[in-house]
């Protein structure tokens, strides 16, 4: 597993609310194993699949779910990130 400088999503957020909106406390309680959440590393945006959560530390192992352009990660790489990294929660709704 790489370590990877992930940003700090609820950081950017507050310098610039009108851009994004990060998800809820309440629905990073909520996360499971194999949702999709969406973080940034150098300027680059991307989706990943949680493997494993820690509640406690508020940390995540995920896997790189889609090829990128700016980040030497490959796809279903394993990177570890916290809730803070936090930009998005895929939800599909069936």
């Amino acid at each position: 597993m790489k370590h990877i400088e992930f940003d700090d999503a609820i950081k950017l957020s507050k310098l610039y609310p009108n851009s994004f909106q990060i998800p809820s406390r309440e629905d990073l309680l909520k996360l499971e194993i194999g949702h999709n959440v969406k973080v940034c590393a150098n300027d680059e945006r991307f989706w990943t699949k949680i493997v494993e959560i820690n509640f406690e530390t508020e940390e995540l192992i995920a896997t790189v779910d889609n090829k990128l352009v700016k980040n030497n990660i490959k796809l279903n790489e394993k990177v570890k990130f916290h809730f803070k990294n936090i930009y998005s929660i895929y939800h599909l709704h069936c």
